[in-house]
């Protein structure tokens, strides 16, 4: 009763039925509510689309997080994707988890999918089509290793939040553009 039927559509459109058999995408339904169940993030949806972003996470983990990783949002108009931009010169992947702890850096990388997903789905009630938001990677500064660095540890340190984020948010990314590649 807490989703709509965009929520199901962003499913059906992920697991592309076989005919009248939808038996993956509502697999993956189920597996999208007992992640937020676990989560919490239908309780804490309302306050994640009416609070500041610095006001998510308590001072101390959000300073941790600004050292660790640099990312921006902008969002032109309310009905046009939301930009996350990440300077990836800036992001210190070695020092990520050991700064922030694996634990919260699941709960800042899930608590920053919501509010995109939040606005997203605003967007596409507003405008009637599906809207999808953009991530902007700016490489600049960033030397080749340095990359090689960020892609192993979104293959290793981050793969079960990415798996997790892709049952909890189908059909949220849009498109990625990697800027001023090394």
């Amino acid at each position: 009763s807490k989703h709509d039927d965009l929520f199901l559509l962003r499913f059906l459109l992920s697991y592309e039925p076989r005919g009248s058999d939808v038996s993956a995408a509502v697999a993956a339904v189920r597996r999208s509510l007992s992640l937020r169940q676990i989560h919490k993030l239908d309780e804490v949806g309302h306050d994640l689309e009416h609070t500041p972003m610095r006001r998510w996470l308590d001072a101390h983990l959000h300073e941790q997080l600004a050292h660790a990783i640099d990312v921006h949002i902008v969002q032109p108009h309310p009905d046009a994707p939301l930009i996350v931009c990440t300077r990836l010169s800036e992001c210190h992947f070695e020092n990520l988890l050991t700064e922030l702890g694996s634990a919260n850096y699941v709960r800042a990388s899930i608590m920053l999918m919501e509010f995109v997903s939040r606005r997203m789905d605003a967007a596409t009630r507003r405008t009637g089509r599906l809207v999808k938001y953009i991530r902007a990677m700016d490489c600049s500064g960033l030397s080749s290793s340095s990359l090689f660095e960020g892609l192993r540890f979104l293959r290793m340190e981050a793969a079960k939040v990415i798996r997790d984020m892709q049952v909890l948010y189908p059909q949220m990314l849009g498109n990625v553009l990697f800027l001023h590649g090394p």
